[in-house]
Parts: structure tokens; C-alpha cells; sequence
């Protein structure tokens, strides 16, 4: 049968309306939003890193962990990768470079240590009850590690004994007496 009918599976359907074509087809291709020239998106990024004079650009790399239990057979060290978030104050360890942490530490709260002795170019991440004990490749590779994450944990330790900065929730500062007034009943009250 042909013309205007057309037979979809086993019934017969009237064809689709082009407008209806037209409308299906905008729906079906990929949505590409267009930002308009005054959306400011400002807010949104990160504030600057806090990275220590000396210190190198970014901390993260892999390191052997040990593990505190040992079961039969399995190795007592695996590779970790050691991540240090500059924005966020934090050192993230996680099985790869690509998989979400394992542990999350702030750096305001964490301490190092040498790890003991027997254990060659160790040293142990210590925050809470959370203990990581994890070796580097090698004597140079150790002293990187333990200056590099001292620096930037002193620095979080100093920004966090600051008293914070007040801001007013909007507008410039100084410009709080314009927008806030002293109502009779002697309660303050926005003017806009």
C-alpha cells in the first residue's frame, strides 16, 4: 500500500506531520548551551592555591603503602598515589592516579613522622586515629616528600589560626551603612 499511509510493524500509522519531523529531530541532536556575554561564572572558580615559598608547584605522585594486617600469601606494600590539594588544604591517598580516595586528610590536622628504623626511606602521615605509613624509592625521593608536605602543612596550620576575614554578604566594603538602616523599633532593616 503506498501514499499516504505507511505501515509501521504489524499496523498501519498515519505519517508524521513534517512540523512533528522538524521538532524530533532538534530534540534528538546534542544540546549546546551558549552563555550570554553578562553571566558572570567568576564565583565559581577555585581561590588561589596555598603553595609555601620553596616549595615545588605540585605535590602528588606514587609511593609504596603498608598494609597493617598481612594476609597469606599478599604482599605487606602496595602502590599508592599520593595527591596534595592545594585549594582544598587536604592529602588524598588513592589506589591510582584516577580512582576517588581512599583516605582524606586536612592538611591543618595532619603530622609527620620518620617511620622506625628497620623501614628504609619511610615515613607515616598521621592525622586523627588515621596512621599511613608509605616509602619512597629512595633517599633524595624521601627528603622531597617530608620538606614539600611539612612546608605546605605549616602553612594550612598558620591560615587556620588566623581569625577569618569579614566581608559583608554583598556590595563593596563600606558600603554596609548604605544598604542597612536602624529602624525606629531599633531592629535594622535592609533599604533596598
Amino acid at each position: 500500500m503506498s501514499g499516504i499511509w505507511a505501515q509501521a510493524g504489524s499496523h498501519f500509522a498515519l505519517p508524521t506531520p513534517v512540523a512533528e519531523r522538524q521538532m524530533e529531530k532538534l530534540w534528538r541532536e546534542p544540546k549546546r548551551r551558549v552563555l550570554e556575554k553578562d553571566e558572570d561564572f567568576s564565583w565559581m572558580q577555585p581561590s588561589t592555591p596555598t603553595i609555601p615559598d620553596g616549595a615545588c608547584a605540585k605535590l602528588s605522585g606514587f609511593v609504596s603503602k603498608m598494609h597493617r594486617t598481612r594476609r597469606l600469601g599478599a604482599s605487606r606494600w602496595a602502590s599508592r598515589f599520593i595527591d596534595v590539594d592545594d585549594y582544598r588544604g587536604r592529602v588524598q591517598v588513592q589506589r591510582g592516579r584516577h580512582t576517588p580516595p581512599r583516605t582524606v586528610c586536612s592538611l591543618a590536622d595532619v603530622s609527620l613522622a620518620v617511620a622506625e628504623p628497620p623501614l628504609a626511606h619511610a615515613f607515616v602521615i598521621k592525622s586523627g586515629g588515621v596512621h599511613v605509613t608509605v616509602s619512597a624509592r629512595n633517599e633524595m625521593e624521601l627528603t622531597h616528600w617530608l620538606t614539600n608536605l611539612q612546608a605546605r602543612i605549616d602553612a594550612w596550620k598558620n591560615k587556620a589560626e588566623r581569625p577569618p576575614e569579614a566581608r559583608p554578604a554583598f556590595g563593596a566594603a563600606g558600603e554596609e551603612t548604605f544598604w542597612v538602616k536602624r529602624a525606629t523599633d531599633g531592629t535594622w532593616r535592609a533599604t533596598w
